[in-house]
């Protein structure tokens, strides 16, 4: 999509950047030092602590001594990613909110190109809910289920022309945010850390706490709801975010492959009843159906890989 070169309007509006961690202290320096690095000044920085059991909150603390943007904010108990994504709302003050985590980097341009992108159009008159960057990724180790959506979604990645798709029989969520498709488009979905307008934010009522373990697709429930009011979404690839994908902390934080695979599976089912009503009698069992071909798919390519080693 073009959008005109008139320029948006002069006002810069303050962004509150948010950040939920969970037990991630040892990225929290480099993260900040790319929020600090930013060319678009008019920010203020929230950082949520959900009980973290680590040295988040004296990292955290003397973070924010250094900037008085940066607040820090710890929960007595913990919460979760989606409560404590929405804390991080109830604590912001800016007309627009980027959901930013702990284990990635933006690049200096990177916020200023998604406000003056989020400006130009709301002075076309576009119904603007959230614009998310490109997302360069660093694939970490991962359970059994993680490898083997990985495995699918790179099967499917390699023939999509377009930033993200739903699919419309197994409701699976595929992304390609990392290609660089040159310029501005509307896409169906985003990532999480993205740029929102508070206003449709709150219009929407924030993430539901429905989704619970891994807490996968509780941000593409938010987005589909923001679209169901009329909002659009957007792909900037020309603001660019670096993520680390960090292995442990966070909603990564699972000792057994089992439970991983069972909230997978779980919020895949709850996802697909909220957003797609009778549609999802037959999708549910398409899902399982779809799941069970690829596991026996990557199963026996794994094999034969591990074969030929020896």
């Amino acid at each position: 999509m073009k959008i005109s070169d008139k320029p948006a309007s002069s006002e810069k509006p303050l962004v509150s950047i948010l950040l939920p961690t969970y037990n991630r202290s040892r990225y929290l320096e480099s993260c900040m030092r790319s929020v600090l690095g930013q060319s678009y000044e008019n920010w203020e920085l929230i950082i949520s602590d959900d009980a973290s059991g680590d040295d988040t909150h004296e990292v955290a603390s003397e973070i924010s001594k250094r900037d008085s943007r940066i607040h820090y904010h710890r929960n007595p108990t913990r919460q979760g990613l989606p409560k404590n994504r929405n804390i991080c709302i109830s604590l912001s003050k800016g007309s627009l909110v980027f959901f930013i985590e702990d284990d990635l980097k933006l690049e200096p341009d990177c916020l200023r190109i998604l406000v003056e992108t989020l400006a130009k159009l709301k002075d076309q008159g576009v119904k603007v809910g959230a614009i998310a960057p490109r997302l360069l990724e660093r694939e970490k180790p991962a359970s059994a289920m993680g490898n083997l959506f990985r495995y699918a979604s790179n099967s499917r990645r390699r023939k999509m022309n377009l930033p993200c798709e739903i699919d419309k029989f197994t409701g699976l969520v595929y992304r390609n945010f990392g290609a660089d498709f040159g310029s501005l488009q509307e896409v169906v979905d985003i990532h999480a850390c993205s740029l929102f307008s508070k206003k449709a934010f709150e219009e929407v009522g924030g993430y539901s706490d429905v989704y619970r373990g891994t807490y996968v697709l509780q941000e593409d429930d938010l987005h589909l709801r923001m679209r169901r009011k009329g909002y659009k979404l957007y792909f900037q690839p020309n603001a660019v975010i670096h993520h680390e994908l960090a292995g442990t902390g966070g909603c990564a934080d699972f000792s057994s492959s089992i439970a991983f695979s069972y909230y997978f599976l779980r919020n895949q089912v709850i996802f697909t009843v909220r957003n797609f009503g009778i549609k999802s009698l037959f999708m549910i069992p398409f899902f399982f159906f779809y799941i069970s071909l690829k596991t026996i798919e990557y199963t026996f390519r794994f094999r034969d890989r591990h074969s030929r080693r020896f």
